[in-house]
Parts: C-alpha cells; sequence; structure tokens
C-alpha cells in the first residue's frame, strides 16, 4: 500500500513537472513573440521555473473561484447557471482581448482594464462556472442532456480562462518590472549590461545598432533574454509598447564579458 502511495504521489509528482516545463515554455516564448522572437531549447531549467510561478498563481486564482463557488451556493437557493456562464464567458473574453489590444489601451480611458486589480477579478470570475459545474456534478449531479449541456460549456469556458492566463502571464507578468528583486528566479526583467568584446567584434555590433562607448566596450544595453548560445538585447527597458521596440540577437562568440549594471 505504501508503495502504491508513493508511486501514485511520484506519477502526480512528474505531471506536475511536465506540465510546468511545457507552460513556461510557452509563456517565455510567447513573450519573446512579442518581439518575433523564438527561441524553443530541450532543455531550460527557466521554463520550469516560470511554469511553477505560473502554476502556483493559477492555483490561487482557482481555489478563490472554488471558495467564492460555496459563498453563492450557501446564499442562493436557485442558481442561475445561464447567467453565471455568460458571466464566466464574458470574463475570459475580456481577459484574452485585454491580451490582444493591451497596447491600444494604455493610453486610453480604458488603460485601468490592464490594472491587477481588475484582471484578478476577471480571472477568478472566469473560472467559477467551470468549477460550479465541477460542484454539482460531484455531488449528485445527473446525466441527462442538461447536465451534459453544462459541462461541454464548463470545458468550454475552462479552455478560455486557462489560455487568457497563459497570454495574459506571458504579456503583462512574465518580465514586468514587479519581478525586478526577484530575479534570480528568472522572471524576464529587463537586466541593463555593458558587453565587452574585441574591437572588431564591438564594430560589429556598432554596425548592428548597439550604442558604443568604447572601442571594446558596448554603452548600457537590456539584457532581456539569455540562450545557450545568443543573448536576446534591448535598447530601452521594455516598459513602453512593445511593438515600438528594437530587438537584438547576439551571438555569444562576439562577447568576451558582460558588465552588470545596477
Amino acid at each position: 500500500m505504501l508503495i502504491e502511495t508513493i508511486q501514485s504521489l511520484t506519477g502526480v509528482a512528474a505531471t506536475l513537472l511536465g506540465a510546468a516545463y511545457i507552460i513556461g515554455g510557452l509563456i517565455v516564448n510567447l513573450h519573446l513573440s512579442n518581439y518575433r522572437i523564438t527561441e524553443y531549447q530541450v532543455v531550460r531549467v527557466k521554463y520550469l521555473v516560470v511554469g511553477l510561478v505560473y502554476l502556483v498563481g493559477t492555483s490561487v486564482l482557482i481555489s478563490v473561484a472554488t471558495l467564492t463557488n460555496f459563498v453563492i451556493i450557501s446564499q442562493v437557493a436557485d442558481i442561475s447557471y445561464v447567467a453565471l456562464a455568460s458571466l464566466s464567458l464574458l470574463a475570459a473574453t475580456t481577459v484574452i482581448l485585454i491580451w490582444l489590444f493591451g497596447d491600444r489601451l494604455r493610453p486610453s480611458r480604458f488603460r485601468f482594464l490592464l490594472s491587477w486589480n481588475f484582471i484578478v477579478v476577471a480571472s477568478v470570475i472566469s473560472f467559477c462556472f467551470p468549477i460550479m459545474v465541477m460542484i454539482r456534478q460531484s455531488f449528485g449531479g445527473s446525466t441527462d442532456a442538461y447536465s451534459a449541456l453544462l459541462i461541454v460549456t464548463a470545458v468550454i469556458i475552462a479552455i478560455l480562462a486557462v489560455v487568457g492566463q497563459l497570454y495574459y502571464f506571458s504579456r503583462e507578468v512574465y518580465g514586468a518590472p514587479f519581478w525586478a528583486n526577484f530575479d534570480p528566479i528568472g522572471m524576464g526583467v529587463p537586466v541593463a549590461v555593458k558587453l565587452a568584446g574585441t574591437e572588431a567584434d564591438i564594430t560589429l555590433l556598432s554596425h548592428m545598432g548597439l550604442p558604443v562607448s568604447l572601442p571594446d566596450l558596448t554603452d548600457k544595453v537590456f539584457l532581456v533574454d539569455e540562450t545557450d548560445s545568443h543573448y536576446i538585447l534591448s535598447l530601452t527597458s521594455l516598459e513602453t509598447s512593445r511593438t515600438s521596440q528594437q530587438v537584438f540577437k547576439v551571438n555569444k562568440e562576439l562577447v568576451k564579458g558582460v558588465v552588470y549594471l545596477n
């Protein structure tokens, strides 16, 4: 019995870590795709870290949504599944639209939609209907046509909610200045650096458009990400619209040293 329990826990842990790794890889590359760059690699510990942070955050949202549902059940005698489904669908769609049109919202009067408070509330609501249906089916739900319709609708909304969270996390959470004090965990915050190299290599980098302060040293640039063979750099900290950023992909063979600035 003990061995079976250990095997079950090991299987769950392996599945969780695998899911975290895949999700982390998607988030990092969805983030880089904003700058027209993708860097899929088979082995990157960073993917696992980012995926685990995402899963923890999403688990908190689902827990709050579950608690909210139990409060609704205790206070409302006749729950309107149509109304709750509509509300959850609207919330999930809103999160996706915020990802699609985030740069347009920032200078408008609707920039409040990008606030974390609004997103957290919308995210919790988006998970409410799928969890409510799961609770209903777990405590005596039938297998009639109405229940089947509720389950299908809940699955669709759950998929939209997860996709919305994934895209929002990759765009607004991963790489956000909020993580600056926790950067060692690899949350994609651009780091100010100077690159050192031979005069010929630094000259080549200057021809690419990187600023140079000395013949063998670049001026301050920002390290966005790093792979086994390349540095991904920007001229700014990427706090403005990503669509207007110029990003550089530099082969590590051109760099002899990296100076990290405060």
